[in-house]
């Protein structure tokens, strides 16, 4: 599918269907409103497809696809609310292999690799769990790198992050590896960051890069960029009750005069569909042998 392109849904143009919706959305990000505007995607609101008079409550909707060929064909697709009611079927993942894609309904974890002396972060998305607050989470991870006497490496994994909010405890541990004695603990600091991380998933990594000493920022560059809007505020209108997202702060981090840009790694290192289908970590890989 993803090279094909989205033409109509139900017999309804694309470009129809923003005609619907654009005195209402005029603008994403101060570009027009369109099928290509970056980050925003009502197809998955059954109420603003609904509002576009595109479908009403059927289960079953028929979807056309133009191929690179100029071919068109028709889907005939089930409208889900949630992911959750959908089996996913996909390739076996070997976790011990890629250990980024292990624990998915954590929001965030930490492993102790023995053999390689590597204390591993893992943050998939940044909201708080409440059975395992970021306080108490991150003074556990600092309680164990302390009876451990230090690490080796200390790798802070943020790839496919779609970020969150900003967690106290996240902060209080970027303030901790500030001071002297304990960056010593933490070793070769690493971290992660891909195509897939976005918002917190790319301020988080910058400020480690920013406020703590010798720091490498590995993987590839992210899809969110330096600057852009957060602090997400839901509103439900009035008459139509269709409901959306809008942000109320701006935050700039790129420098003044500086374009605004993705983040960029100091070390480069591509994830390929071989990779993933080997089972092989190449970013986790470059760690461990920049670490013998």
């Amino acid at each position: 599918m993803n090279v094909t392109r989205l033409v109509a849904i139900n017999g309804v143009s694309i470009e129809e269907i923003y005609e619907h919706w654009r005195p209402i959305f005029p603008m994403v990000d101060g570009f027009e409103t369109s099928f290509r505007a970056r980050g925003w995607n009502p197809f998955i609101f059954r109420s603003m497809l609904q509002y576009a008079g595109v479908i009403g409550d059927e289960e079953v909707v028929p979807i056309t696809f133009r191929d690179v060929n100029g071919n068109e064909f028709i889907v005939e697709s089930f409208f889900v609310e949630e992911m959750a009611d959908v089996e996913l079927v996909a390739h076996e993942v070997d976790h011990e292999g890629l250990i980024y894609t292990a624990r998915q309904a954590e929001n965030y974890y930490f492993r102790y690799f023995e053999n390689d002396s590597m204390m591993y972060f893992r943050i998939w998305r940044a909201f708080e769990m409440p059975d395992r607050p970021s306080s108490e989470f991150v003074q556990g991870l600092k309680n164990e790198i302390v009876r451990l006497g230090g690490v080796r490496s200390f790798v802070i994994d943020s790839r496919i992050n779609v970020g969150g909010s900003t967690l106290e405890g996240f902060n209080d541990l970027i303030i901790w590896a500030m001071d002297e004695s304990n960056r010593r603990l933490l070793g070769d600091i690493y971290v992660i960051v891909d195509h897939m991380s976005f918002s917190a998933g790319v301020v988080h990594p910058l400020m480690w890069q920013h406020f703590v000493e010798d720091v490498i920022v590995i993987g590839e560059p992210t899809a969110g960029t330096l600057n852009g809007f957060g602090s997400i505020l839901t509103q439900t209108m009035p008459n139509s009750q269709i409901s959306f997202a809008t942000s109320f702060s701006h935050i700039r981090l790129a420098g003044e005069g500086q374009p605004n840009s993705p983040l960029v790694p100091d070390i480069i290192v591509h994830r390929t569909l071989n990779d993933y289908l080997n089972n092989h970590d190449a970013v986790i890989s470059a760690i461990r042998e920049r670490s013998e």
